[in-house]
């Protein structure tokens, strides 16, 4: 079994944390949102559609969380969901 490294700073006890959202789109009435939460390992991406979840991805650094949410984000895009004004 693999050694996998928690985050130094995260303790057992700790609940996830959500933190801010990486986008929101929309497409027509329907909204998406992909939402980062602290983890264990890194963070957690949930790229939700209404109250579905579509697709999840625990990432270990920064540079992958930003990727990943580049990535799902563009793929969206393509699809024709439509970036929100905040």
């Amino acid at each position: 079994m693999a050694d996998t490294r928690r985050r130094a700073n995260w303790h057992a006890d700790d609940p996830q944390q959500r933190l801010r959202p990486a986008f929101r789109l929309w497409k027509k009435d329907r909204a998406a949102i992909c939402e980062v939460f602290s983890h264990p390992l890194g963070w957690e991406l949930r790229l939700m559609v209404g109250q579905e979840l579509v697709r999840f991805r625990v990432v270990r650094t920064e540079p992958e969380l930003n990727a990943t949410a580049i990535e799902w984000r563009d793929a969206m895009r393509i699809k024709g969901w439509e970036a929100v004004e905040e």
